[in-house]
């Protein structure tokens, strides 16, 4: 879905070779969250830096964890740059995450967490 969105704006590629979002499927809340990160981790990219890639990574991190690495090749995010929705919403939805920015792009790391008796 995300894919066809920005398809004629930004190249958006997706790597999940451990096939986490099968394993995490039992928890739609773990699900929702790492959807609504990846959704705006990629439109902020796109609006806010003009990527035109994107890389999406979703990797097994530990037990019940769930780690999300965004890369993009747009402008980075500017050391004056206020924390907006976005910022919020990582810190809601994530057990931690971190945000590497510079003029050739940004890296997004987050974790979350889900629960395999959901």
């Amino acid at each position: 879905e995300i894919r066809t969105l920005w398809q004629d704006v930004c190249e958006v590629s997706f790597t999940d070779s451990s096939s986490m979002i099968e394993i995490i499927s039992v928890d739609p809340v773990a699900t929702s969250a790492v959807i609504e990160i990846v959704r705006e981790a990629v439109g902020n990219a796109i609006r806010h830096g003009n990527a035109t890639w994107v890389e999406v990574t979703i990797l097994n991190r530990a037990m019940n964890l769930v780690g999300l690495v965004i890369v993009d090749n747009g402008s980075g995010v500017t050391a004056s740059a206020v924390p907006g929705i976005g910022s919020q919403l990582f810190a809601s939805l994530s057990y931690q995450w971190s945000r590497d920015s510079s003029p050739t792009g940004t890296t997004i790391l987050a974790d979350l967490t889900w629960s395999p008796a959901a």
